[in-house]
């Protein structure tokens, strides 16, 4: 799975969290099987970030990766920055916790953004507007806005001043 990165993330940079719930192959098929594309044998799934945090959860089959590319297709200066076992978010249109097998946060580079800064996420809530959510079959991409982001950080500087 591609995950295309584009502006303003491309740039200015931030974090990106993938969130993966592994599914037998049968389960897989059953449920996506005539929505999915594939193309060289590769499952095309539309993924695209462009927000300064954006959640990218998705099935995957056994043995589906995700990768990050531009909209041209060239690579994505990226770093993981962190994963575990386990984790999910809060489904803010149902208020119910979405549970995910594994977490990934990535931290793209940019002028605005740096690792330090995508790693205070780590553990933090963040709101996202149930609007920015785009769903694709076995796909959820959702963007926070540059101000949420900001506030976030506002909420950690006071938060670390005695």
């Amino acid at each position: 799975m591609t995950i295309v990165v584009d502006e303003p993330l491309l740039t200015e940079g931030g974090t990106v969290v993938v969130l993966i719930t592994r599914l037998d192959q049968a389960t897989f098929d059953r449920k996506y099987g005539v929505e999915i594309e594939e193309n060289d044998g590769e499952i095309v799934l539309d993924a695209v970030a462009h927000g300064i945090v954006t959640f990218v959860e998705f099935d995957a089959p056994p043995g589906v990766e995700y990768r990050f590319r531009t909209p041209s297709g060239e690579p994505v200066r990226e770093q993981q920055v962190s994963v575990g076992e386990g984790g999910g978010y809060i489904d803010s249109t149902t208020g119910d916790f979405a549970a995910s097998d594994v977490t990934y946060h990535h931290h793209i580079e940019g002028t605005r953004v740096d690792e330090a800064t995508s790693r205070a996420l780590l553990g933090s809530f963040f709101r996202i507007d149930p609007a920015s959510c785009r769903v694709v079959p076995a796909v959820r991409v959702c963007s926070g806005s540059s101000e949420a982001f900001d506030a976030m950080l506002r909420y950690f500087e006071k938060s670390r001043t005695p």
